[in-house]
């Protein structure tokens, strides 16, 4: 599996590898890993929100907090961007930590956090602990 050492699934922990992204459920938080040198459509955007909305049901809980690592992710094309600050892809999602660290990954994200009006809480962090603390509270 390719992730960063600090951004890791616990052991036994059930992990849904897509086809961009590996994603899976931790602590009551959304965790997913944008994969190197995909490009994320929306279909795979409608898959990722698809587990994350399973993961909501089974664990009968209506928001969860999401910590998605686009640090080594490309940048999303419009319809994608479009998908994923819609109400039906933000609806069971609490609030949004972005995990960035180059310059590619900032643009990511920053149409998100300052481009995007978006019904839910999102900020940009470089640090995965950070980005907990602030999913936790």
């Amino acid at each position: 599996m390719n992730v960063n050492s600090d951004f890791e699934p616990p052991k036994k922990t059930e992990v849904h590898d897509l086809e961009t992204t590996i994603c899976w459920m931790h602590d009551g938080i959304f965790w997913a890993k944008t994969k190197k040198n995909t490009e994320h459509r929306v279909e795979h955007a409608k898959e990722q929100i698809e587990i994350l909305q399973l993961f909501a049901t089974n664990n009968n809980v209506q928001m969860i907090p999401v910590i998605c690592d686009v640090r080594n992710g490309s940048p999303l094309k419009k319809d994608v961007r479009d998908f994923y600050s819609s109400p039906i892809a933000a609806e069971n999602i609490k609030q949004f930590a972005f995990i960035v660290e180059s310059s590619v990954s900032k643009v990511i994200a920053n149409f998100f956090v300052n481009k995007r009006k978006l019904p839910i809480p999102v900020k940009m962090f470089t640090d995965v602990k950070l980005a907990l603390e602030w999913c936790k509270n």
